[in-house]
């Protein structure tokens, strides 16, 4: 229980160190419990922004009125730190928290690529015109030219959800494919990028990006998290392992002896001890007569 405790103290109290290392079991006593509070959160605000632009309102633009957001702000740098600590008990630079940084943005704009080619199909009743180029960026435009019909598009998206999320983006999959025919998939990166290709094309190739890339980054990112920690010192500190295995054998005997650790073995109860005892004054007076009879004996 002391150590489950003194992990949660080191992520408040070593927010601002970005040296130094951290063990398995202090970065997964706390993450995902923070996790876990975020996304509890996080659903939470989903469901009261949606239940607000359902009923035809605009929601509180303060950002700190989302209890995710706020929550994920305070524990953003104890969260990154902790996982730099991580990684250099692996032996690993603390840029490799760039991983969970990639996923995290890649996630972003994979969300906004999904609204803006929900408010540029026919879904809304709005625009109708799934082709377009410029779905990743038309929710910012919209909302910078006009900010009226931008929130009256999130209120029909609103809407739609409410009829369930597979259903709108099935939808939205289905009229993509409808809209440009098939899907010729022999067009090069080249042709994508510079608008040449047909939407299908770019739909699924660019669909496959947004969708992997926040998914494979987040994947690697717990996969190395969960490696265990380098048995030797490095340039951000020393060993834990090498540490542990010493208080270990140190905490038995007060030795770093090896064989320390088996002295409990050979450990005696106060009763074994003092009947021991008495058994050697035992031996002890009868080796005395004995020896008194042979002297006797002799003269």
């Amino acid at each position: 229980m002391g150590a489950l405790l003194s992990s949660y103290e080191r992520f408040v109290t070593r927010t601002f160190n970005f040296w130094g290392r951290a063990t398995p079991f202090e970065y997964w006593t706390v993450m995902p419990l923070v996790w876990g509070i975020f996304v509890y959160l996080f659903v939470g605000d989903v469901y009261d922004v949606q239940r607000i632009l359902a009923l035809g309102y605009v929601p509180p633009l303060n950002p700190f009125y989302l209890e995710s957001i706020t929550f994920f702000l305070l524990t953003f740098l104890s969260r990154m730190t902790l996982g730099i600590r991580r990684y250099h008990d692996q032996g690993r630079s603390g840029f490799w928290i760039l991983l969970p940084l990639i996923s995290l943005m890649s996630g972003l704009v994979l969300l906004l690529a999904l609204f803006g080619a929900m408010m540029n199909s026919s879904l809304t009743g709005l625009s109708q015109n799934p082709s377009a180029a410029s779905n990743l960026t038309y929710p910012l435009e919209l909302a910078r030219s006009n900010p009226d019909a931008f929130w009256q598009e999130m209120t029909l998206i609103a809407k739609i959800f409410d009829r369930g999320a597979d259903y709108a983006i099935g939808r939205l999959f289905v009229e993509a494919f409808q809209d440009s025919g098939g899907v010729n998939l022999q067009s090069t990166v080249a042709d994508i990028v510079s608008g040449n290709a047909d939407y299908s094309e770019a739909f699924v190739l660019g669909s496959l990006a947004l969708v992997m890339v926040p998914v494979l980054t987040a994947v690697a990112h717990l996969l190395m998290m969960v490696l265990p920690s380098a048995v030797q010192d490095n340039a951000f500190g020393t060993a834990n392992v090498r540490n542990l295995n010493t208080r270990i054998i140190t905490t038995i005997r007060g030795s770093r002896s090896p064989m320390s650790a088996y002295a409990h073995l050979f450990d005696e109860s106060t009763e074994e001890a003092h009947q021991k005892r008495l058994t050697r004054e035992q031996e002890l007076a009868e080796l005395y007569r004995m020896r008194i009879k042979r002297d006797r004996k002799r003269l």
